[in-house]
């Protein structure tokens, strides 16, 4: 991947732009603790809402914009960017096999992928065709 960042980056934009989990599992505090100058109790419920990290205009040009090059950028780091699989002890024990998934995608001649999703507990992508095959 060091050798080829700009499909890195699209990976990487592609999973921040459509951001499959827009929520983290629910967590709870160990202590009182402070975050972001707010005062939290001691066993309060805590929901990481990852949507709004990954598209927030404070840290983000056109959040909703898809922009590969912006993760190219020496002012945005992956880590600000990037957290569809969790921060933290409680990541997705899936990261490393969504990763080194051994298949190809590719588009059918004539159509073009719907970039968009469904709403729910998870966001779904819209329904469209495409080619999967065993990677080489």
């Amino acid at each position: 991947m060091s050798e080829l960042p700009l499909t890195e980056a699209t990976i990487l934009e592609t999973m921040r732009h459509s951001c499959i989990f827009p929520f983290a599992l629910p967590h709870s505090t160990t202590s009182d603790t402070e975050i972001g100058g707010h005062f939290v109790k001691n066993k309060t419920l805590v929901v990481v809402i990852f949507w709004s990290v990954s598209h927030d205009p404070e840290y983000l040009t056109e959040p909703d914009v898809f922009n590969p090059k912006r993760i190219l950028n020496d002012t945005c780091t992956k880590a600000e960017l990037f957290l569809p699989f969790g921060v933290g002890m409680g990541r997705c024990p899936g990261e490393i096999l969504a990763k080194i998934a051994f298949l190809d995608f590719s588009s059918v001649d004539g159509e073009t992928p719907i970039v968009d999703s469904k709403y729910g507990l998870t966001l779904k992508p819209m329904n469209f065709n495409v080619l999967v095959s065993k990677r080489q």
